[in-house]
């Protein structure tokens, strides 16, 4: 069966150049061809897509708006002439970033990325659970670069004026996103706020004495507020009897 794949872009070259890359890709097949992210997303909802090339500025409603909205999207590659936007890209669990002029060279390597993405997810449809479909780790841009840091392994998230200190087991990050952005992008039932300034890791919790918690071996204040909600979210995770 070949490879269902949606084109979304907004300039007409673009799509005619991914057009013509998907025709010379005999497991492709071109489902549909949109102007808008708003006319894609109508085209979603009514056919099966594996394969989803989604250009990123577009008016009205960009690809990451259309992105985020999709609770199940397809593997998507994103496209676009604005390498900056890679970051928000990662963090949503996308195959691949093209950047502007897309060489065919480099859309068969991403193509090939979002085959096997797609095959992966085909094969496990029938026991698909919110936590295997779920990203398992963050990428985090900190002092000109970008981390791939696995949930498993990032102990707690610490304020520090404008940026967060994030602390994993290989070190610490300075990230310029702030508390809110990485609350957001974690698993609610992993990552507890026990404080204004501490977002912590509940599978790493060692001890708690009284307003403070131990957690990888460091010890950090627990607020009045946040404590019974926080022994009930570690309850729930079967952490605390």
């Amino acid at each position: 069966m070949p490879y269902r794949v949606m084109i979304v872009d907004d300039e007409e070259p673009a799509r005619l150049l991914l057009q013509k890359y998907v025709e010379q890709v005999p497991e492709l097949e071109l489902a549909a061809c949109c102007t808008s992210a708003i006319e894609a997303n109508g085209a979603l909802q009514q056919q099966q897509i594996d394969i989803l090339l989604l250009d990123i500025q577009m008016e009205l409603l960009t690809g990451l708006e259309l992105l985020k909205s999709l609770p199940a999207p397809p593997a998507t590659i994103l496209t676009t002439a604005y390498s900056e936007y890679a970051l928000d890209g990662y963090e949503l669990d996308v195959v691949d970033y093209l950047v502007k002029p897309i060489t065919f060279d480099r859309f068969f390597r991403a193509i090939n990325k979002a085959k096997a993405n797609a095959s992966t997810n085909s094969s496990s449809s029938s026991v698909t659970t919110e936590t295997s479909t779920s990203p398992q780790a963050l990428f985090i841009k900190s002092d000109q670069r970008v981390v791939k840091v696995e949930f498993a392994d990032l102990h707690y998230l610490e304020s520090y004026g404008e940026y967060v200190k994030v602390h994993t087991k290989n070190g610490m990050l300075l990230s310029s996103q702030t508390m809110t952005h990485f609350e957001e992008h974690l698993p609610s039932a992993q990552f507890y706020r026990i404080h204004r300034t501490y977002l912590i890791n509940m599978e790493l919790v060692q001890e708690i004495s009284g307003n403070q918690v131990q957690v990888a071996g460091k010890q950090l204040i627990i607020s009045k507020r946040q404590k019974e909600g926080f022994l009930q979210a570690l309850q729930q995770i079967g952490k605390f009897f």
